[in-house]
């Protein structure tokens, strides 16, 4: 049932899926990491002895890092991976496997250098595997006359190299365009999702100092609905040989059909059915999705959804959203917790129910908990929100402790 408050994560089931978000994403200590090694990657790339000092002309995040949506490692582990389009100035007519080689021997250097026996040539990119994440640089050139940063990107297989493909793409442009359709100045739910996650980097301190003037970032509901998809395609994935689609797909997706209006969790079942219903139809018109900046930039070239891979992603998407209504319709939060951890994983969903029930003790011992008038729910606040006329004050008892959640 939506309710008619329209004030971000005030029910259960929207305040755990906030949990088990707060936990996946980048503390500000893990964005500070990455930043730093992003700026000692482009001088490393431009070092006196590079064959490619000169030749480049920009770095920028691209992909998941580039629009607030990178998520940590399915595994406890917490790795996570950042990618970084690499702007090369060179001949437009270059081959795919020269662009890639080369980048690949002046990132990996010379015996006993920093990156020497850490970087891996991939087919369209050049890795650099750190103990808890990975780089990937993708190798661009500009395509002259084209949209801001539209470039040609390559693909070259190690094991077939008389296979050489030249691939148009605009991460950058893709990027504002998601931006622009999912964030706003004023943001209710960034407000209240900042104080949850807050909860995690205080908790990461000791083992990661953050400076006092680091904050959480701004994310928005559709940003949040993106990151708990792609937690849930990676936890139903993982092992597989077919790892899903690609995650700028389910963002693109996401940017068009998730609806901050409603609460997380109707927002979040709404938008895995809509995005069921977007593949099934490219699926059924055997047509490909693009880049909506650049339509020459297909999100589907390796997983293509004329192949029965689409169709078992569309069924577990289905299945997905069943879930999350299930997760809606008022079970305990036991039951709550064995759905979550089969749709998230172990990890993200039981450090979630734990700190949600710490907050939930809390707040019953300080007597700021509240009732819904209509669903009889149990309210626990988010940082300033004060109760609306469909809550009055949960009366004190001892019924809820962390322990039992």
């Amino acid at each position: 049932m939506i309710t008619t408050d329209n004030r971000p994560l005030t029910r259960q089931t929207d305040q755990l899926l906030a949990e088990i978000a707060a936990r996946i994403q980048l503390s500000p200590s893990r964005h500070r990491q990455a930043t730093e090694r992003y700026q000692a990657v482009a001088d490393w790339l431009e070092r006196e002895e590079s064959p490619l000092k000169g030749r480049v002309a920009q770095l920028y995040p691209q992909g998941s890092m580039a629009i607030g949506a990178t998520i940590l490692s399915r595994k406890s582990d917490d790795r996570y991976d950042v990618d970084i389009a690499s702007e090369l100035i060179l001949r437009q007519d270059i081959s795919p496997k020269r662009v890639l080689d080369v980048l690949f021997k002046v990132v990996k250097g010379e015996p006993s250098s920093r990156y020497y026996d850490m970087t891996r040539r991939r087919s369209r990119c050049v890795t650099i595997e750190y103990s808890d994440m990975h780089v990937d640089l993708t190798p661009m050139v500009r395509r002259p006359g084209t949209p801001e940063r539209e470039s040609w990107i390559f693909e070259n297989r190690k094991e077939i190299p008389s296979v050489e493909k030249r691939l148009i793409a605009n991460p950058h442009g893709f990027a504002d365009w998601f931006n622009e359709r999912t964030h706003r100045d004023e943001d209710p739910f960034a407000d209240a999702f900042r104080h949850i996650a807050k909860t995690y980097d205080m908790a990461y301190a000791d083992q990661e100092p953050v400076p006092e003037h680091e904050e959480v970032e701004n994310k928005s509901q559709p940003t949040i609905v993106l990151q708990l998809i792609k937690q849930w395609r990676n936890v139903q994935y993982q092992g597989m040989e077919d790892k899903g689609p690609p995650s700028v797909l389910l963002s693109r997706i996401v940017a068009e059909s998730s609806n901050p209006r409603l609460p997380l969790s109707n927002d979040l079942a709404l938008t895995a059915r809509k995005m069921a219903d977007f593949i099934e139809r490219h699926r059924r018109a055997r047509s490909p999705i693009t880049n909506p900046v650049c339509p020459a930039d297909v999100f589907t070239d390796r997983w293509q959804v004329d192949r029965s891979e689409a169709q078992i992603f569309i069924d577990k998407l289905r299945h997905f959203e069943l879930e999350i209504r299930r997760l809606s319709s008022g079970c305990d939060v036991s039951e709550a917790k064995q759905i979550l951890a089969t749709l998230f994983g172990e990890y993200p969903t039981r450090d979630a129910v734990e700190r949600y029930g710490h907050r939930v003790g809390e707040a019953v011992r300080s007597n700021q908990t509240s009732h819904n008038r209509v669903t009889a729910g149990v309210v626990v606040p988010v940082g300033s929100q004060t109760r609306s006329r469909n809550y009055r004050p949960t009366q004190p008892h001892q019924f809820h402790k962390p322990t039992e959640l």
